[in-house]
């Protein structure tokens, strides 16, 4: 419910008011109790021990944060060649 109201953004809030947002809000009451509560992460197991975490957090987390970093600068450079007059005659 709150993915779909985030994703309804900024511009349909201030077109639509709190109409689309209750509608949200009552469709997902009601696949409540039609479906029931379905917990995502209800059955988690943690049999890792601290040494495992101690391998494999960093070995995740690290690689991760440098994709996104490399990706900010893909999206901040991809930006900036589209506003360069080179690029001004492309949609």
């Amino acid at each position: 419910i709150i993915f779909a109201i985030e994703e309804m953004g900024n511009r349909y809030t201030k077109s639509l008011g709190k109409a689309m947002i209750i509608c949200v809000a009552v469709s997902g009451a009601v696949a409540i109790v039609l479906l029931g509560f379905h917990p995502i992460f209800a059955d988690f197991d943690d049999d890792m021990s601290f040494l495992q975490y101690l391998i494999v957090v960093p070995c995740v987390s690290i690689p991760a944060g440098v994709l996104g970093g490399f990706w900010s600068l893909i999206l901040f450079f991809g930006v900036r060649m589209k506003q360069a007059r080179i690029f001004s005659k492309l949609p």
